[in-house]
């Protein structure tokens, strides 16, 4: 019992974090100014990203063309609205 209130709250927070930090669900990637390294929206890494380094990014060719690497934990790839 006490591990699902846990759960709850920590994905909560999760939730709390990414609202904070202005994503949404409409964003497919997610670049960060400092590291030059692009995200999927959904990647866990983009939670450590401060918000004055978040930048948004409708495709990964606007990412590489921007000068952004993709990031190696999820190998964010083409455009995945367009799937």
């Amino acid at each position: 019992m006490l591990n699902k209130i846990l759960a709850g709250f920590l994905l909560g927070l999760c939730i709390v974090s990414f609202s904070a930090a202005g994503f949404s669900e409409d964003k497919t990637f997610v670049g960060n100014k400092r590291t030059k390294k692009y995200h999927s929206a959904s990647c866990y890494l983009t939670q450590k990203i401060k918000p004055e380094n978040l930048v948004d990014l409708k495709s990964s060719q606007e990412a590489i063309e921007a000068g952004y690497v993709p990031c190696k934990k999820c190998k964010p790839s083409g455009d995945m609205g367009n799937k």
